[in-house]
């Protein structure tokens, strides 16, 4: 006789569990011990992070115009001689001797400085303390000393900026230093003086500075150009 397929098995009905309400309060303690309920952070508005501002705002005003002046003593934070620039850039805002900001800035040139004048800090650049940006060697001079790539040799006098042809960031009391290029970055302008190299397998001016991260807007003698990353 063939095998007759099993027979299913028979589901036994479950028992539903009591409502929620007829649960005693304290089933949680009596399972797991004591127990305390989880405290959330209650939501601030915009009003209550005022009243915490308003006790506040006269230290930070008084912080904040502390940083308009030097320090006392006015020393250089690298050789601790006389300090004159501080950089906006620079963590902190650091002050510096006019040497050791050009030494610190040859990796930094698109920082932004001020001079101490003996009553502020007035704007200044990077150029007034002699950095120069050297295109090959490894950010050196180079040893080829010629005039082949000067850029500014032979320039009209109409061919020159006017002061009110500068750009307005720049401020209306900050004279660029002569014969520097005009470098616009993405949220200003610089002027810095761009050594090309001299050598004699080098590329033409406008190469190298593409090949530094530099977009020439003119290509047989640059005067200005746009940093790449500010595209």
């Amino acid at each position: 006789m063939p095998n007759s397929p099993p027979e299913s098995p028979t589901l036994q009905p479950v028992e539903a569990p009591p409502p929620w309400e007829d649960f005693p309060d304290n089933t949680y303690e009596h399972n797991q011990g004591s127990f305390e309920p989880l405290q959330f952070p209650t939501t601030m508005s915009q009003n209550d992070y005022l009243r915490q501002w308003l006790p506040r705002q006269e230290s930070y005003l008084h912080h904040l115009l502390d940083q308009e002046a030097p320090p006392e003593d006015r020393r250089c934070v690298i050789c601790d001689q006389d300090g004159v620039y501080k950089c906006q850039d620079c963590l902190g805002e650091l002050l510096y001797c006019t040497g050791c900001c050009k030494s610190q800035h040859h990796c930094n040139p698109f920082h932004w400085i001020s001079q101490w004048n003996g009553q502020f800090f007035k704007q200044s650049c990077l150029a007034h303390v002699g950095l120069i940006i050297h295109l090959s060697h490894d950010g050196k001079q180079c040893l080829v000393l010629t005039d082949r790539w000067d850029l500014f040799k032979g320039d009209k006098p109409e061919d020159r900026l006017e002061p009110e042809d500068l750009p307005s960031v720049s401020g209306p009391e900050f004279q660029p230093k002569e014969n520097t290029m005009v470098i616009v970055d993405k949220s200003r302008v610089h002027h810095l003086k761009i050594q090309c190299c001299d050598c004699p397998n080098a590329m033409s001016p406008d190469i190298q500075l593409f090949q530094h991260g530099f977009f020439p807007a003119s290509f047989n003698k640059p005067k200005t150009v746009h940093i790449q990353s500010a595209r």
